[in-house]
Parts: structure tokens; C-alpha cells; sequence
């Protein structure tokens, strides 16, 4: 049985794998993609979208422009030194012949969760700014939705962009305490669980030396992030894959051990700005708001992430 996901991403190199893998899974039905600001900005997240899609032979999924800022203040900049100036990885690929549709990224979502109440989960990889609004408009949707699964946070794990901060929750953290503060059902796959789950480089040349134009562009743009992660950090021979990891959990989340626990997001520390507090003391009273990702199966995600993304050589 298929799990229909809407994914809501900032379209960047991890995205891109993420968009890829999820249309090669066999559990998982890809409704319809909407973008936000945070990699690069709007405007590149939705083209890198279309393309993506296109590349993979998927023009029928439709494409929803979202938010461009966050709920308070200006988007400044995005992580060209992991994404490259196009947020693909420098990889090229022919302009979009297909466009996004008319309605914005929440009402897009609305639209496609009253279509199918409880059926759809939602898969957001970037900013929660799109969701964010959405609840703000329509409060009542938290019971349509089957589940958020989503990509950000770090409960105990350092931050990436921060000392205690992930790069999707400090990018707008305003967004993300009404997320985490709304109720629905939520799987935070964070840093926790992302970070020790490495796509090595002898599985990236595999890619390479497969065939087809959708593995070579997917070789690309793993092949640009390993080399960003070992600028940084010589010791880590790959690189993460955040985004995978978040569609992964939501198509099979024994793939992951869960703890359940109270987590609100910083909005106001001068040095803890969108770090997630999760209260894991045993005797606190506050109400568990998420199902924060502490352990990862790494060796059999890694293991399928390869096997799926070959399934179609010539692809």
C-alpha cells in the first residue's frame, strides 16, 4: 500500500536526491511539490523543482511557489558552498518547458489535503514558512493532514549552522514554533539521525559508472556535496543526505527509533536562536508535541537509497 506524500522543499542538492528517490519508491505516491525559500532563493528553489521533475520524466506532478522570507524579517542568503550557486551543485540542466500553478504554496496544500483528509503526509525539507502560513490560514487542516515527517532540528546532536541550531529551523524559526506548537502529528528527523547516516564515496562513483542521465546527474550532485562535507571535515569520507532520510522515514519509519517528547523551538536566544528543546526529562509534565528521530538503521537506508536509485539504469 502507497503512502501519497506532498514534499515542500527548498530545492537544493539533497532535495534534489530526495525528489528523485521519492518517484523511484515503490511505497510512495509524490501528489504535488511546493517550494520555499532557504538553499537559494524562490525563484531557483521552483526552477531547480521543474527541472528535477523533468529530468525524471515526472511533468505531471504539479509544482506550487511558496513563501520567499520568513514570517519575521528578510531571507539574506543561502548555502551556496554545499549547494552551489544554482543550488544544484553547479550540475546543468536544460531550462523548465513546464511552469508552477497558479495558487500559492498554502493554498495549494489546503487544496490537496481536503481532496484526501487524513490520506496525504506531508514531507517538508526545508523552511516550515509554507506550513506555517498554511496553519496560520486554516488551523482546521491539522486534521486532515496523516502526518508531518520533517526534515530539521537536532534534539541532542550540535547544530550545522549554529552551535545548537539546524539550518531549516534557525532559517525561520518563527515558522517552526507554530509548526511544532500546532498538534498534528509530527516525526522530527533531525541531525540526531542524519548525520550518521554517510553516502560514501564508492556508492557515489556506483551512481557514476551506472548509466542513464538521472543517475549521472544524481552522481553530480552527491559527488559536489561529499567534496563540500570533506572541505570542511577531511575525516567524513561522503556525505549526509538529509532529505533522503526524511522520505525514507516517511514511506518506513522502522527505520528509524523514536523517542516522544515535548519539543519547542527558540525564537529569542542570542545564541540558541532556533534551537529545538526537547524536554526529555522523565518527569516532565509538558505534553509531547513530536517524534524525535534518535537512532537510524544507517546500513540498511544506505543500502536501499543505492538499491532504488539503480532499480532504473537507463533512466
Amino acid at each position: 500500500m502507497t503512502t501519497q506524500i506532498l514534499m515542500d522543499c527548498d530545492t537544493g542538492t539533497d532535495d534534489a536526491l530526495a525528489i528523485l528517490y521519492a518517484l523511484r519508491h515503490p511505497d510512495l505516491d509524490v501528489v504535488g511539490v511546493t517550494t520555499v525559500f532557504g538553499n537559494t532563493d524562490i525563484t531557483q528553489t521552483t526552477r531547480n523543482t521543474l527541472q528535477i521533475l523533468e529530468l525524471a520524466g515526472r511533468t505531471d506532478i504539479p509544482v506550487a511557489s511558496g513563501a520567499e522570507h520568513p514570517l519575521v524579517g528578510q531571507f539574506t542568503q543561502g548555502a551556496a558552498w554545499i549547494h552551489g550557486r544554482n543550488g544544484l551543485g553547479e550540475v546543468d540542466l536544460p531550462p523548465p518547458s513546464s511552469r508552477a500553478v497558479g495558487a500559492s504554496a498554502s493554498e495549494f496544500l489546503l487544496r490537496q489535503l481536503r481532496a484526501a483528509p487524513g490520506e496525504i503526509t506531508l514531507v517538508p525539507t526545508g523552511r516550515l514558512t509554507n506550513i506555517a502560513v498554511l496553519l496560520r490560514q486554516a488551523p482546521e487542516c491539522v486534521q486532515l493532514i496523516r502526518r508531518c515527517v520533517l526534515m530539521g532540528g537536532a534534539a541532542v546532536a550540535p547544530g550545522n549552522v549554529a552551535p545548537v541550531a539546524e539550518a531549516n529551523i534557525y532559517g525561520d524559526p518563527e515558522a517552526a514554533a507554530v509548526v511544532f506548537g500546532s498538534g498534528m502529528p509530527i516525526t522530527m528527523v533531525g541531525l540526531d539521525v542524519t548525520m550518521r547516516a554517510i553516502l560514501t564515496e564508492p556508492q557515489i562513483a556506483r551512481f557514476a559508472q551506472a548509466g542513464g542521465r538521472v543517475l549521472e546527474v544524481a552522481g553530480k550532485i552527491a559527488r559536489f556535496r561529499a567534496q563540500s562535507y570533506m572541505r570542511r571535515d577531511p575525516r567524513i569520507r561522503g556525505c549526509a543526505i538529509h532529505d533522503v532520510l526524511a522520505v525514507e522515514v516517511a514511506a518506513d519509519p522502522t527505520i528509524v527509533r523514536t523517542q516522544r517528547w515535548p519539543v519547542n523551538v527558540e525564537t529569542r536566544g542570542e545564541h540558541t536562536r532556533g534551537m529545538t528543546v526537547a524536554d526529555r526529562r522523565a518527569h516532565t509534565t509538558a505534553q509531547p508535541s513530536a517524534d524525535v528521530c534518535v537512532e537510524v538503521d544507517a546500513g540498511r537506508f544506505l543500502e536501499r537509497f543505492e538499491e532504488r536509485m539503480l532499480m532504473h539504469r537507463q533512466t
